[in-house]
């Protein structure tokens, strides 16, 4: 069995050093120092018993001379899919599982759909609906990723306790269903149990009701995940959000039975660690603030619900994120910006 891990981050390198153990050939993908340190000297997983090292990984920044795999994960932000459509598509061969955890609203959420938005394209996610068009949905397996993984230097991960580790699948359309569990049997295991979802839209909106709640307000004030939900106004404000993405989710008939101040309790108790757009931010990067925020917008537009609390959120997120570009534009000697 070969995989493409396309977009070696931190949780692209757990996921190719996990399918590596398991005797499956793993290219890994991607730029920087990481890329390097890992094609050099393996990777450095600090875990909980003690560190370990994992060498003789592939890994390379162009995909060029890689043909289809069996399984390509796709671990890029969702902001970064449209202009990649056509590598990606030229990676999928028939039976290539496509396996998508982007954090926010999914491109394929409409795909294989009936009723009124049945095969209807986010524009948020994907404008002009290009990646809907130009990939195979039916080839497509959702992740949600419920592990707490960090690069801590370059060829080196750590791990933090995160509640109810564990990876959910499940398949974008009913063709694919067949498959989950044998993805889920090289994937996971006892460290880290698989869980076939019956619904996996509904469990990507599960996550992003503490997506949108929390990961803007972090990006936005510097504050870690649990110190913004302890203090009463970001707890409040937190409440509002997801109350607001749930509305959006019933109305689109997706079903969650979610208390949100209970929800909010949960995202205390975590405590402090730093979501992935205060990451983001801190480094200067492309905020996916589209996907977990702006497509809940569009989405509560298309269904007439209202989204105030989240439309000032995003519009705050979306200068932040202009202000972040105008620094990369700087950096790189733009006379333009």
């Amino acid at each position: 069995m070969r995989a493409i891990i396309y977009g070696s981050g931190a949780v692209g390198t757990w996921v190719g050093c996990r399918l590596h153990q398991r005797g499956v050939e793993v290219d890994f993908l991607g730029r920087g120092p990481h890329l390097k340190a890992l094609a050099e000297h393996g990777v450095l997983l600090h875990e909980p018993g003690g560190a370990r090292r994992l060498s003789g990984l592939h890994a390379a920044e162009s995909a060029a001379a890689l043909t289809a795999p069996d399984i390509l994960f796709v671990g890029l932000k969702a902001q970064q899919l449209p202009p990649l459509r056509d590598e990606l598509r030229r990676l999928i061969g028939p039976h290539t599982a496509v396996i998508a955890p982007q954090n926010g609203v999914p491109w394929w959420q409409f795909h294989a759909g009936s009723g009124p938005y049945g095969g209807r394209a986010v524009e948020s996610v994907d404008p002009g609906g290009r990646l809907l068009a130009g990939l195979p949905g039916d080839q497509v397996f959702g992740a949600v990723i419920n592990k707490g993984v960090h690069i801590t230097a370059p060829g080196e991960l750590s791990f933090h306790t995160a509640p109810n580790s564990s990876l959910v699948l499940g398949a974008a359309a009913p063709a694919g269903a067949e498959r989950v569990a044998e993805l889920l049997d090289v994937m996971a295991g006892p460290d880290w149990p698989g869980i076939a979802a019956l619904d996996i839209r509904a469990e990507k909106w599960n996550k992003l009701l503490l997506n949108v709640a929390i990961n803007p307000l972090t990006a936005l004030s510097g504050a870690y995940s649990g110190e913004a939900m302890r203090h009463p106004q970001g707890a409040a404000l937190g409440i509002r959000l997801i109350e607001e993405t749930l509305a959006v989710a019933h109305a689109l008939g997706i079903r969650l039975e979610v208390d949100p101040v209970q929800r909010i309790q949960r995202a205390r108790d975590i405590g402090m660690f730093k979501t992935s757009m205060l990451v983001d931010a801190e480094q200067g990067r492309a905020l996916e603030i589209d996907a977990i925020a702006g497509a809940v917008l569009e989405l509560g537009q298309l269904t007439a619900t209202p989204t105030p609390a989240l439309e000032a959120i995003y519009q705050a997120a979306k200068v932040l994120d202009a202000a972040l570009a105008r620094k990369r534009g700087q950096a790189l000697g733009d006379p333009a910006i």
